[in-house]
């Protein structure tokens, strides 16, 4: 695939039998600028990928526990991305450590479908985050509010009702009133 130098965006979706793999040292398209992978099973490392030497990708989505998990797990993840999203998760409650922390280019941090997430660990945002989203992910309960990233300018919650609970009894909003906007279920506070 790393012959493919013209490709700029590949999608791997709703393929829950694929089994990903790369052979013989061939790796991602050296020009990617956006990937998707969201189903299916790792049957190599993330490392095998050369996903990490894509200087060119600014766009990641990544979906299902098996497939996120790698990827945070081996911290392969090129500093070059802006935007990430993380989704399906059914059986993660928690992201380990401060996987995500490194991305120092990172701007959107958008979690989707994450019906067992519960919480994000303290310190685990790059400084550099603008956006942080969370839509559908009903068990998330808290955010790292003590270690929000001064840049964050929007947090958008949607169909999270323990957080949105969190947040509307206004007993913790203290702790996320210095974001500039923030949007709960299409109500915006500025």
């Amino acid at each position: 695939m790393d012959t493919l130098t013209a490709l700029e965006r590949m999608f791997l979706r709703n393929l829950p039998s694929l089994k990903l793999s790369f052979c013989n040292g061939a790796s991602l398209p050296p020009n990617l600028q956006s990937f998707t992978v969201d189903s299916g099973r790792i049957t190599k490392p993330v490392t095998v990928w050369g996903l990490h030497g894509l200087t060119a990708l600014s766009s990641l989505n990544i979906g299902g526990d098996d497939i996120v998990n790698m990827f945070l797990k081996e911290q392969k993840m090129p500093i070059s991305l802006v935007f990430l999203t993380i989704q399906y998760l059914s059986e993660t409650k928690s992201l380990e450590g401060n996987r995500l922390r490194h991305l120092s280019s990172l701007e959107y941090l958008f979690f989707s479908e994450c019906s067992e997430l519960v919480s994000l660990p303290e310190k685990s945002l790059p400084s550099s985050l603008k956006t942080l989203y969370f839509y559908e992910c009903p068990r998330l309960e808290s955010l790292p509010e003590d270690s929000l990233p001064s840049s964050l300018e929007l947090l958008r919650i949607v169909g999270c009702p323990l957080l949105e609970e969190r947040y509307e009894r206004k007993e913790h909003w203290s702790n996320i009133a210095h974001i500039p906007v923030i949007e709960i279920n299409d109500q915006v506070t500025i």
